[in-house]
């Protein structure tokens, strides 16, 4: 199997750190095999768009391409767009802010070799364990409860379900993807959820991760309680493990 990877981005408002993370994902393309990059560009009223066209039309490595939605419609909606895209064997997908970075790929593509279908990161911070040591406090209770919230109505077996951090072969989008209509935040599990009741192999792995502020999503009771709403709504559609 190839192992070339396309690395999707979704962006909304991202023009403070999309030239950054597009130049860190160039710099490390060759030792990850990075063949492409999409930035989905999720109807942002910055000049996100205009910072991508600029950096594909100079980048010597990885193809970037863009691919924009008229309005906001949320980060699943723009990963479901980006997956759709992707041309590759191998489909990850990382936040435009690089909480966690593309190096994790290396790691994740051996587990892939080894077997598994999808890989899921498990967020390590400074303090090498996965407590989300250096975020908000408020975030991080948020962060608590949706996982019990998860556990309790879905049951997927994982410890991570919303680590900014995936890894797909080609074969497991194509199963999982046209399965999938979660617009938001939800779009973890639903995905996930999906990937289990097809039978796919799905592997957990440890990535160095760390807080990064600046968010254009704020994490509040109200897009708690729409996550919420929205893992409801995939208990609904599919069931539970």
């Amino acid at each position: 199997m190839s192992s070339s990877l396309t690395v999707i981005i979704p962006a909304w408002n991202e023009s403070q750190r999309i030239g950054a993370t597009l130049d860190h994902l160039i710099d490390r393309c060759q030792g990850l095999d990075i063949a492409e990059v999409i930035v989905v560009n999720d109807g942002s009223s910055d000049d996100t768009a205009e910072l991508v066209r600029a950096r594909a039309q100079r980048a010597t490595g990885p193809c970037i391409r863009l691919i924009e939605h008229e309005r906001n419609q949320g980060k699943g909606a723009a990963l479901r767009t980006g997956l759709a895209a992707a041309r590759t064997e191998l489909i990850g997908y990382l936040d435009a802010d690089l909480s966690v970075g593309p190096e994790p790929f290396k790691d994740a593509t051996r587990e892939i070799e080894a077997g598994a279908d999808v890989i899921v990161g498990v967020r390590i911070s400074h303090t090498g364990r996965a407590d989300g040591a250096g975020q908000p406090w408020l975030r991080g209770q948020l962060s608590r409860l949706f996982k019990r919230f998860q556990r309790r109505l879905i049951g997927l077996p994982l410890q991570d379900t919303q680590c900014p951090f995936k890894l797909f072969t080609s074969d497991a989008v194509a199963r999982t993807l046209p399965r999938c209509t979660s617009d938001g935040w939800g779009f973890d599990v639903e995905v996930l959820l999906v990937a289990d009741r097809s039978g796919l192999r799905v592997r957990e792995i440890p990535v160095p991760w760390h807080f990064v502020g600046g968010s254009t999503v704020r994490a509040n009771p109200l897009t708690a309680w729409r996550t919420l709403r929205e893992v409801l709504a995939i208990r609904r559609r599919h069931g539970s493990v």
